[in-house]
């Protein structure tokens, strides 16, 4: 087992939208998680900070839900990003299922 700390690759709200502007189009944010996805898959680590669930690649394996500074939730994605963690950090959904890898959220 090597002591190397493997790359690293920090994207913080990466197509977040900005004014009334969105950072990325659609095209754009296809190609970030075709993107993402490859390097994930050839060994990068990435760590993603997000607040629009279904954007989250599927390659991403775990998941830290922060609400108000503090740590609501922390573990494997599958675990994190439920019907019951979702609703107490933002309130408004009531299911989350799974699809080809995304989470998926509706009210």
């Amino acid at each position: 087992m090597s002591n190397e700390t493997p790359p690293l690759l920090d994207l913080r709200n990466a197509t977040v939208m900005r004014g009334n502007n969105v950072a990325l189009d659609i095209g754009g944010q296809l190609e970030l998680s075709r993107t993402l996805s490859e390097s994930a898959n050839a060994g990068l680590g990435i760590v993603l900070v997000m607040h629009h669930v279904p954007k989250i690649i599927p390659e991403i394996e775990r998941g830290v839900l922060l609400q108000k500074e503090r740590v609501l939730a922390d573990g494997p994605k599958e675990k994190v990003l439920t019907s019951v963690h979702l609703p107490a950090l933002f309130g408004a959904h009531d299911r989350v299922f799974r699809e080809d890898g995304y989470s998926r959220v509706h009210a």
